[in-house]
């Protein structure tokens, strides 16, 4: 990233200004491209995406009790049509099991599998493993100054996010 700062500084658009204040933005923005490319490796090594992952994850989290489509939608972040095509796929793989909801046949139930069990513990074991590992680039009070600065960021993020969409 500094690379990138002085060669805008050297090279970059005239009347276009990357201030020093806002640099940490960018080493963010870097940051969760290197975590996500992370993520997605792994959901990679154990036949899965993404969205598959927060799905199978989610499922797992709530088990026994079934989740609706649309519950599935918010934890994987796809459009209802998306997360349709991601339930069939992961009811043809055997990862999970579809049933009509009982109270209003309208509606899905979605179901984790042994096998999805199997599957995304193995994965979450992975990334639990690779964020260890992760955690360690940092050490004890850098970690704690690091974690602090994040939640406030986020908290404050979080804010911004409520107050434009009022």
């Amino acid at each position: 990233m500094d690379h990138f700062f002085a060669r805008w500084r050297a090279q970059g658009v005239p009347g276009i200004e990357i201030r020093e204040d806002v640099h940490y933005l960018y080493r963010i923005v870097r940051i969760c491209k290197i975590l996500g490319q992370r993520v997605e490796a792994t959901c990679t090594r154990h036949g899965l995406t993404r969205s598959q992952y927060e799905a199978l994850s989610a499922l797992l989290r709530h088990s026994p009790t079934p989740l609706s489509a649309q519950d599935l939608m918010e934890a994987s972040m796809l459009t209802s049509g998306s997360v349709t095509a991601m339930i069939n796929h992961l009811v043809a793989s055997g990862l999970v099991e579809r049933h009509q909801n009982p109270q209003d046949r309208r509606r899905i139930e979605v179901r984790i599998t042994p096998a999805g069990t199997r599957v995304v513990k193995a994965a979450i074991y992975d990334r639990l493993a690779d964020n260890e590992t992760l955690a360690q680039l940092l050490q004890g009070d850098d970690q704690k100054q690091a974690d602090r600065l994040m939640r406030k960021l986020l908290a404050s993020l979080e804010g911004l996010g409520q107050a434009l969409a009022a």
